[in-house]
């Protein structure tokens, strides 16, 4: 009797001890998004258009995102979580154009395994030098394909 109540516990503490761990969200699957989607369409056609840029950073940092290698028609660029407000320059042999983004941050705990994220939302452009600029989505996630349309 003594060992079946042994082992009743034992396995109760087990069930108990793998329900716990079962409301454990997967850390890089519940991370909240931190980029947005740029698209670049012709002004004229309005068709999507590949471009190349010589290089495309981010403005006050040395790092770049892109470079005359890359030729796309949809960037995707990191947002910055110590920052609301973030400004990205295109550079080609002939010409800088420069767009400034506001988005509002918010700190959340997602839980104790995986920490704290920010979740980005309401985002709004600026100030651009390009032709014309529409917001398309505002909300920052992961199953948005195009943020932000850009007609050059």
């Amino acid at each position: 009797m003594k060992n079946f109540v042994l082992f009743s516990v034992v396995i109760l503490g087990s069930l108990f001890f793998l329900m716990a761990c079962q409301n454990e969200p997967e850390c890089d699957l519940e991370r909240p998004y931190d980029e947005i989607n740029m698209g670049f369409y012709d002004f004229e056609t309005l068709e999507i258009d590949t471009l190349r840029y010589d290089l495309i950073g981010t403005a006050g940092t040395d790092s770049l995102l892109y470079t005359s290698a890359d030729t796309l028609s949809v960037f995707t660029f990191p947002l910055n979580p110590s920052a609301d407000t973030l400004a990205y320059y295109f550079v080609t042999g002939v010409s800088i154009d420069t767009i400034q983004l506001k988005y509002d941050r918010k700190l959340e705990w997602l839980s104790e395994r995986c920490g704290p994220f920010f979740k980005y939302q309401n985002l709004k452009i600026v100030y651009h030098t390009f032709d014309s600029v529409s917001v398309i989505q505002s909300t920052i996630d992961s199953s948005i394909d195009e943020n932000i349309q850009v007609y050059n």
